[in-house]
């Protein structure tokens, strides 16, 4: 039964990346408005086909330049890429890929198995979404079906941010993707040692290039703005106080530094003197930690200072191998922690009170000392923790949705007609500031179960593979376990104060180490078919739980239809929100107001052009199915209106606001029109508030 389960379940979830993939490859061919997307993704595909381990480590190297939020062009490109790579892979071992006994190894190693589960729960867990305010989006943003409105809808899709509805969606299918890259990595490596150290060398390339370019970019040598803003929240005013590197926000770029550290044991293997090559190392940490300091983030320095002792650890053990690990060597290694910590400060002191720095740029040591001394201040997170929790038990079995934390928290507590309005007031709610609730809150306990199994046992089984590899493994098994070892902790020790997930790169990070794990011989971990079968019959119990819960006791405040769809948001004039641009079909509230027993509501629109062709187009405005106004309207005319919305009971006051939707049997382009740009929605008119 496991057996049948796991073969149509890799199926499916094969089946699903790659058209995932073709879909992505063709749309963002056809309308990246990047002028190298179409030589460079030849390229790529090319050395995908000849070679895809050596296309894997360019991604690996390249990673740090995606580093941006969901919906940027540095994230889509990097999907772009992953699924160039997929489609190569799949025609180049599409005879292993479509035989089951290929993946017989997979079958059994929890590794592979709670992967493909916990990708499995994220499409279970969009059972929760609102699968009818989902349809009358995807028929507002593509009006008519034809190939040219697919793509242009598909590229808006993977332009999706957290706070729509169709995030989780995209998200699913993002983790459906790097999970797929996992197996295919797994599936075919004939020199799997040779795999892992050019990976881990790869990895390492990628941040000490971002490492460099970071830098100096931050002292003014260099200006990465060509490839990402800086951030308007932490670094106002266009002025870079915190160290963003390639990313898009300091925080992102801490989290990358902080996981990608651990992968510089591979500088232990140059080929040049022993004691160079630890000098290159203890020099690449503390630029590390230098950097790690100028991001401000707190959550990097508590967790960071793991990679540290664990590379000094590795160090002290390479330098004396016979003696293992003993007491001498963890005081030698707490000098060396001490020293690799305070260096940089010290430098970073120094720095500030010459003149090198620029005096527009220069922050002040009494903020980094301010900083840390806040580094126990939970209380930012704790309100955030409330909130998950809160959503979760609405829906605790299965969650709202694969990450749709931002848009669940805006529809019951930012909606004005939620009745929990303002329950909770967090201005920056784009996750739940922790991978752990995100996941809970979106995925629900089964989600959260399944993803802190598969930490556990990976922690467990590397910390085993470590005691026994430093006292009898050689100097490839000793550096990759600690390696490993120092990443998967690392990285649930940052997941309790940041959402890792959110950035895809790191989501594509983790998945690549973890296919480096599954191809080490000793970190085997195999399961028969009867834990299988009751890891199956907890989440078959799970999505039961799930079923009857919200049959029978959801909450009402997410059952109700008082919601809009379809347009933007509100563009601002003097502080003020203005207007909003609208799909051919839409539905938005306006403010309603009482004359003579009557309900009225005014409404300002502006049409701006149609369909190639088309000179007049007609316009409606329907509340609850009723046809209140239309009319032959004009491109590039305003209308005004005042609709008599339906009759209230006597004695009865009308309603502060209605729905309304708004509907125009035309729509246009931006980036058609223009010639220029990305804006490739499909629009219809803009509505005055």
């Amino acid at each position: 039964m496991t057996t049948i389960f796991e073969k149509y379940l890799g199926a499916a979830s094969i089946g699903l990346a790659l058209t995932f993939s073709v879909f992505s490859t063709v749309t963002t061919f056809c309308l990246s408005p990047l002028f190298y997307c179409l030589p460079l993704g030849i390229c790529f595909l090319a050395i995908s086909l000849c070679s895809p381990n050596c296309a894997f480590y360019l991604l690996l190297i390249a990673l740090p330049l995606f580093g941006n939020k969901p919906g940027s062009l540095q994230a889509i490109f990097l999907i772009f890429l992953n699924s160039l790579w997929i489609i190569a892979f799949t025609c180049r071992h599409y005879k292993k890929i479509f035989s089951f006994p290929s993946w017989s190894i997979q079958s059994s190693n929890i590794f592979s198995v709670l992967a493909v589960l916990y990708t499995f729960i994220s499409w279970l867990s969009l059972s929760s979404l609102r699968h009818d305010l989902l349809l009358n989006e995807l028929r507002a943003s593509v009006p008519i079906l034809s190939f040219d409105l697919l793509l242009t809808g598909w590229w808006n899709f993977l332009k999706t941010t957290e706070n729509l509805p169709w995030f989780p969606v995209l998200s699913a299918l993002l983790t459906t993707q790097v999970c797929c890259t996992f197996l295919f990595v797994t599936l075919a490596q004939k020199d799997a040692k040779r795999f892992v150290y050019h990976s881990f060398a790869s990895i390492s390339a990628g941040l000490l290039l971002s490492l460099i370019f970071g830098i100096l970019d931050y002292y003014n040598f260099f200006d990465l703005r060509y490839i990402r803003d800086l951030d308007k929240f932490t670094n106002p005013d266009d002025v870079q106080f915190r160290l963003q590197s390639f990313f898009g926000h300091s925080g992102w770029y801490a989290e990358y530094v902080v996981l990608a550290a651990s992968t510089l044991v591979s500088l232990l293997s140059l080929p040049w003197h022993n004691k160079l090559n630890n000098l290159i190392l203890v020099l690449s940490l503390l630029l590390a930690q230098l950097i790690l300091i100028l991001t401000f983030q707190r959550g990097s320095w508590i967790t960071f200072p793991v990679v540290l002792l664990s590379m000094i650890l590795l160090f002290q053990i390479d330098s004396k191998p016979k003696q293992g690990i003993r007491i001498q060597t963890f005081i030698r290694a707490g000098v060396l922690l001490i020293l690799i910590t305070l260096l940089p400060i010290i430098s970073l002191y120094g720095a500030l009170k010459s003149t090198f720095v620029n005096p527009d740029h220069r922050v002040d040591f009494s903020s980094y000392v301010a900083r840390f001394k806040a580094i126990d201040n939970s209380s930012d997170r704790s309100q955030f923790m409330k909130a998950a929790l809160w959503l979760t038990k609405e829906n605790p079995f299965l969650g709202h949705g694969a990450d749709s934390f931002a848009f669940k928290f805006h529809d019951t507590f930012n909606r004005r007609t939620s009745k929990f309005y303002k329950f909770f007031d967090l201005p920056l709610h784009g996750t739940a500031h922790s991978l752990y609730l995100q996941i809970l809150s979106g995925k629900g306990i089964i989600g959260l179960i399944c993803f802190i199994s598969l930490l556990a046992v990976i922690i467990f089984k590397l910390a085993q593979q470590v005691s026994v590899s430093c006292l009898q493994g050689d100097n490839f098994e000793k550096r990759t376990s600690i390696a490993l070892f120092s990443f998967f902790l690392s990285f649930s020790l940052y997941g309790f104060v940041q959402e890792l997930f959110y950035i895809h790169n790191l989501e594509f990070l983790f998945f690549a180490v973890l296919s480096l794990l599954f191809l080490l011989p000793k970190a085997q971990f195999l399961v028969n078919a009867k834990t299988k079968l009751i890891i199956l019959s907890v989440i078959g119990g799970g999505l039961f739980g799930h079923i009857i819960f919200i049959n029978f006791f959801a909450s009402a405040s997410s059952a109700d239809n008082f919601y809009s769809y379809g347009c933007y948001s509100a563009e601002k004039q003097g502080g003020r929100a203005f207007a909003r641009w609208c799909n051919p079909t839409s539905r938005q509230r306006f403010r309603v107001l009482q004359r003579n027993a009557q309900c009225l509501a005014r409404v300002k629109f502006r049409t701006h052009f149609f369909q190639p062709g088309q000179q007049t187009a007609y316009m409606q405005i329907v509340e609850q199915g009723r046809v209140v106004y239309q009319q032959l309207v004009y491109p590039g005319r305003t209308y005004r209106t005042v609709v008599t919305l339906a009759k209230v009971k006597e004695n009865q006051n009308c309603p502060s606001s209605a729905l309304l939707e708004v509907k125009l049997n035309s729509y246009f382009i931006p980036r058609s029109v223009f010639g220029k740009g990305d804006d490739y929605r499909v629009l219809g008119v803009q509505v005055f508030n």
